[in-house]
C-alpha cells in the first residue's frame, strides 16, 4: 500500500513568552495515509532559499476521519524562530517509514510538486 502525505495547512504568528520574548511561531499540519505504525514525520525548512536548512520533527496529534470513510494520521510541527519582523519561510515535508526494528525502509517526500511550500510572516 502506498503512503500518501498531504499538507493540512500552515500558519505563522507572532508570539511572546517569558523565556524567549517575541518570536515568530510557524505551525505546519500534516496528514498521513494510511494509519500505520513506524512513521516519523519531519518538516525541512529554510529562510535562505535552501543554502541552509533545518529538520524539525512533527508530533502525532491523533487519527482523524478522512472524506473517503477511512482514517488519516494528523501530525503537527511547531517551529520557533528568533525573528520578530518580516520573514519568508520555505518548507517541504517527508515521512520516514520504519520497520519493527526501527530501521528506515522508505522515505516519502511532499515538496508541493517541486515548488516547495511557502509561508510569509509580515509584521503589522
Amino acid at each position: 500500500m502506498r503512503t500518501v502525505i498531504w499538507n493540512r495547512g500552515a500558519k505563522a504568528e507572532l508570539w511572546k513568552d517569558q523565556q524567549h520574548g517575541y518570536y515568530i511561531r510557524f505551525q505546519v499540519d500534516i496528514g498521513i495515509w494510511p494509519v500505520a505504525p513506524g512513521h516519523e514525520v519531519i518538516v525541512r525548512w529554510t529562510r535562505d532559499c535552501w543554502k541552509t536548512f533545518d529538520d524539525w520533527g512533527a508530533s502525532w496529534i491523533s487519527n482523524i476521519p478522512n472524506p473517503y470513510g477511512g482514517w488519516d494520521e494528523a501530525w503537527s510541527a511547531i517551529i520557533k524562530t528568533d525573528d520578530s519582523a518580516d520573514i519568508l519561510f520555505w518548507y517541504a515535508v517527508f515521512v520516514r517509514i520504519k520497520n519493527d526494528k526501527g530501521n528506515v525502509i522508505e522515505e516519502i517526500w511532499d515538496n508541493n510538486g517541486g515548488w516547495n511550500y511557502e509561508l510569509h510572516y509580515q509584521a503589522k
